[in-house]
């Protein structure tokens, strides 16, 4: 998935069009569309040899590739005062017109979305920064959970909650299990690593806080157990609820995680080293 850059398709059309809008049947000076000529020349050149475009644009290449030679050829002519009679500038008016009609058509049937907002929830940050919609402290403590964080966040962001919901547990297991570990002084993990059986091997030992084991067994109950049968899927409301209830019993669970201790190679320690 790349991101596309609005700006250019607007600066490409305007790179164009005053090519395509020269006066018909009537001679011009060369120096007065000169610039015009080669605007046009580095747009089009531009887009079908340096651009994510390009390998898509097959239809309209062969045109592109015309015009483009009408072009250099004008711009090759070393005489600048030499006047373009009518019927020479009726036949660079037309060929860039049936180019432009070709590549509006091609771009026309092109994938293009655009990403609306969730929620309270920025597309920009859902897209790009989806960790930060976890408490700051997440990739200190359990590094491991990013990659889920920043998934679910795009999964969300281009309307895919199931997926969303299933990367958003993934962040819940992963810090789960340092929870675990820091709570019970590092007893080995159970064998069956999942949600519930965490909470219950906690609370059978009685260690860690009982409203934070209440509520992420609740979250388990409600959403994730369901959610592994094929027919369960999550909507987009269901998804924003999930990573509220997830953010908020990550948070409960990162206050009691120590912070890693700083070594020789962490950024930390670089940062305060001497020069």
């Amino acid at each position: 998935m790349l991101r596309i850059a609005l700006p250019y398709i607007y600066n490409l059309s305007a790179s164009i069009e005053p090519v395509a809008s020269l006066p018909l049947f009537s001679p011009v000076p060369f120096k007065d569309v000169r610039y015009k000529f080669l605007a046009a020349h580095n747009a089009i050149t531009e887009l079908t040899t340096a651009t994510l475009y390009a390998p898509y644009l097959r239809a309209s290449a062969l045109l592109a590739d015309r015009v483009l030679t009408i072009l250099k050829t004008h711009l090759d002519d070393q005489d600048a005062e030499r006047v373009l009679p009518d019927f020479e500038v009726y036949w660079v008016k037309s060929q860039v017109e049936q180019y432009k009609t070709a590549l509006l058509a091609e771009i026309g049937v092109l994938h293009a979305y655009f990403v609306v907002q969730k929620g309270a929830f920025d597309s920009w940050s859902l897209l790009m920064f989806g960790e930060n919609l976890f408490p700051a402290d997440l990739g200190s403590k359990v590094p491991e959970a990013i990659f889920d964080a920043k998934e679910a966040g795009k999964s969300l962001a281009y309307e895919t909650p199931t997926a969303a919901g299933f990367h958003l547990f993934r962040v819940l297991e992963c810090v789960l299990r340092r929870y675990y570990t820091h709570e019970t002084d590092g007893k080995a993990q159970p064998k069956v690593r999942n949600i519930a059986v965490y909470v219950n091997a906690m609370q059978q030992a009685q260690k860690g806080d009982p409203r934070t084991l209440f509520l992420i067994k609740e979250i388990s109950d409600r959403f994730r157990n369901p959610l592994i049968h094929p027919d369960a899927v999550l909507t987009v409301d269901d998804a924003i609820a999930v990573h509220g209830l997830v953010r908020a019993a990550v948070s409960e669970m990162l206050k009691t995680l120590p912070v890693p201790p700083v070594t020789t190679t962490s950024a930390a320690a670089i940062s305060a080293s001497p020069a």
